[in-house]
């Protein structure tokens, strides 16, 4: 899959079930300062059997893919840790299967992005679990987070944006490079629609962005967000129209900061 959108030179851009081609076109197009990360959907193994022994043939299955596109692509290259949006319930399987799969990855020199949760995940308790796979991490990995929100307003419920500066959070990431691998609106905690383009205009979802923007560069670690989607498959999401706004935005420095509003 690919597009023909303009790219610009973003901080960080995701490229989801694509070739090893493509990845180095993608390169070549914007230079060699975008972080590229890479997410293999298909072939996601199922939370289920033996984490290791998943995590091994996981790896096994993926692992000439992911060299030639560490070769074309990289080294400003990172791929997700296979496992998307693990639930609360399957926190343990998921560690033990990342404690596995990380250093396979790192014996090849593979960068990695690990967690990924969902929106609010996971709980402030579960979140001590995944210590010991941010341990591993080496200090060019990445943590990767789901953000949505529901609405202009719902920009400031740190739940669902922002969750690393929660304390209880906070503390067990510590100074963690943090990677936003898939941010939007959406339906979350039952309100809202699947996709901006249900709730508000384009000027309004630029605005979102923007904000949203504002608040990443506040946390050095935060090294970036990848807006969910350019992707015809999911048509209310779609921001391909609005994208070359969006290029001309984060071209500008610095970012044009949200005014506040009056106290």
């Amino acid at each position: 899959m690919g597009t023909n959108v303009v790219l610009g030179k973003p901080p960080v851009l995701k490229l989801r079930n694509v070739t090893r081609e493509y990845v180095g076109e993608v390169r070549q197009t914007v230079g060699p300062d975008t972080l590229i990360i890479i997410r293999f959907q298909q072939g996601e193994p199922k939370i289920e059997g033996d984490p290791r022994q998943v995590a091994r043939d996981w790896y096994a299955s993926h692992r000439d893919d992911i060299l030639a596109m560490k070769a074309l692509g990289g080294p400003n290259i990172a791929f997700e840790t296979a496992i998307n949006e693990c639930p609360d319930e399957h926190l343990d399987w998921y560690v033990q299967f990342s404690l596995e799969l990380i250093p396979m990855m790192h014996n090849d020199g593979v960068r990695v992005v690990a967690g990924n949760p969902a929106v609010g995940g996971w709980g402030e308790e579960n979140w001590p679990k995944f210590k010991p796979v941010l341990n591993i991490l080496k200090p060019d990995d990445f943590l990767g987070l789901h953000e949505y929100w529901v609405d202009t307003a719902d920009l400031n419920n740190r739940w669902h944006v922002g969750r690393w500066t929660i304390p209880e959070i906070a503390a067990v990431i510590g100074n963690t490079k943090i990677v936003i691998t898939e941010c939007g609106r959406d339906v979350v905690e039952g309100r809202g629609k699947p996709g901006w383009q249900l709730t508000c205009d384009a000027d309004t979802y630029l605005w979102d962005l923007e904000t949203y923007d504002a608040l990443l560069r506040q946390y050095p670690n935060v090294v970036g967000a990848c807006v969910f989607t350019i992707d015809k498959n999911w048509p209310k999401f779609e921001v391909y129209d609005i994208w070359p706004q969006v290029v001309f935005r984060y071209s500008l420095t610095p970012t044009p900061q949200p005014a506040q509003p009056a106290s």
